[in-house]
């Protein structure tokens, strides 16, 4: 399902043209589920008929990442990576994925696989239909416990009541941004980012996903 966010500033202008898709896909300490989740995404990839890469960023992983990422660099030419010089955190390994992305669009998710691939022919639904970013939301995590839940739930009632940006309740990470959108948000100024507000406050033509996101598939 796909749900329109806030005031469209223009008109939602189809789109029939076959996109070049960027997928950036941070990834701390995942060599356990870097093959599962790349064997996913290439199948779901494979089934849309579109141009596409991924590039994984590895956030100064202290396990066997950067080996696994260089296999699959090695084996498929869909596969390229980025490896940061140490652990700098995954706002800052998006950033660096966003700033290396050329396409038409832009999907960045995580590699645990509690960001579904299956969402993604739904994500290029809406930037068919017109939308510019296309934001998702968690409907639930089937991990998640009470005392999470609740956690979560405080906190996006505290940024609601404290910052001038609107957010989407229970957003992720996981997100579609059009190359005009995506080369708006990596012209803002700001240096500790959170694409959650930034993504939601650069405007252009919004909708929201939801989805229920999986346990993870492996690792911690």
């Amino acid at each position: 399902m796909i749900e329109q966010v806030g005031a469209l500033p223009l008109p939602l202008e189809p789109r029939t043209q076959q996109p070049k898709v960027v997928l950036v896909v941070p990834a701390h300490n995942e060599q356990e589920v870097l093959p599962l989740a790349f064997a996913e995404i290439s199948e779901v990839m494979a089934s849309l008929g579109v141009e596409w890469s991924v590039i994984f960023v590895n956030d100064g992983s202290r396990d066997g990442t950067l080996a696994v990422l260089e296999d699959l660099f090695q084996r498929d030419e869909h596969v390229s990576y980025l490896s940061l010089s140490r652990n700098f955190g995954h706002q800052s390994a998006l950033a660096a994925g966003l700033d290396h992305a050329r396409g038409d669009v832009v999907i960045t998710m995580d590699a645990d696989l509690q960001h579904p691939p299956a969402v993604i022919p739904t994500l290029l639904d809406a930037w068919r239909q017109g939308y510019d970013v296309v934001h998702t939301r968690k409907l639930d995590t089937a991990d998640a416990g009470r005392m999470r839940r609740l956690v979560f739930n405080l906190g996006y009632r505290a940024i609601g009541a404290t910052s001038n940006v609107e957010f989407i309740a229970h957003a992720s990470d996981f997100r579609l941004l059009d190359a005009r959108a995506q080369q708006a948000v990596r012209e803002l100024p700001e240096r500790g980012r959170l694409y959650r507000g930034l993504a939601r406050w650069v405007g252009f033509r919004q909708a929201v996903v939801p989805f229920r996101a999986a346990p993870r598939a492996a690792g911690s």
